[in-house]
């Protein structure tokens, strides 16, 4: 069976995703299940009574692996296996978010952006390979990577400024931060965002490009640079608001 150009491309792109993402839940549920409460101690929560309990949770994240690695092998039969997938990681966020507010720190936004967030764009993409419209959805991706990039751009301007190195007072970074706690962390959401649709218009590029293979590998670099961005923002969206004043001063 022959394909054009760009959907050999896009074909490749989805197998490896899904093979990223079923390294990524082995590497997770081998770490839950051999080593239960390194988790807490990351993101400083109290140790559960019982942690076999996140080592079974742990083993269920391993086996949703193997599924996406069979996906990323078997494309013609892996809709259902990434429908559940990608189903998961949007009611995950959503419960996270309207059931857990004051029992989970906020430092959990980290493993969001990892386990979930990530994942929207290519297992929704993948999805809507069969609609009509999907390639008119594709043709949007230089624009909306170019949309999502401005507003990052301003939201940086006109809200993030005030709490980065360019304000020299350290006093004022943390009083604009704390007094600002929403703004500052839709702020970096925009960040995020505008990092996703980036990877999206490499793809898009990717398939338009003359050198299919050579374009797959600066799509997966993109994806790992990802990756790191996602952490990074995480890390100034949840985790810098809960420093103590004194180590501020070491960033």
């Amino acid at each position: 069976m022959t394909h054009a150009p760009n959907e050999t491309f896009r074909l490749r792109a989805y197998r490896a995703v899904f093979a990223l993402a079923g390294a990524y839940n082995l590497a997770f549920g081998a770490w839950a299940g051999l080593r239960p409460l390194d988790f807490f101690r990351v993101f400083r929560m109290e140790a559960p009574r019982y942690p076999a309990i996140w080592a079974c949770l742990g083993m269920v994240v391993g086996i949703y692996g193997l599924l996406y690695l069979y996906a990323a092998r078997h494309l013609d039969r892996a809709e259902p296996i990434i429908a559940v997938g990608l189903l998961g990681k949007i009611l995950g966020p959503i419960g996270l978010v309207t059931t857990a507010q004051g029992e989970l720190p906020a430092y959990m936004l980290s493993l969001l952006a990892l386990n979930d967030l990530v994942w929207w764009l290519p297992f929704g993409l993948f999805l809507l390979e069969r609609w009509r419209g999907a390639a008119r959805l594709r043709a949007l991706a230089p624009w909306a990577c170019a949309a999502l990039t401005a507003l990052a751009l301003a939201a940086m301007a006109l809200v993030l400024r005030p709490g980065v190195e360019v304000e020299p007072e350290v006093a004022r970074r943390v009083a604009y931060i704390r007094g600002h706690l929403a703004a500052w962390r839709l702020g970096w959401a925009t960040w995020m965002a505008a990092a996703i649709a980036l990877t999206g218009f490499y793809a898009w590029w990717g398939a338009r490009a003359r050198d299919g293979r050579l374009a797959l590998l600066a799509v997966l670099a993109a994806g790992v640079g990802l990756a790191f961005d996602l952490v990074g923002e995480s890390l100034y969206a949840a985790w810098l608001p809960g420093l103590k004043n004194e180590d501020f001063e070491v960033m």
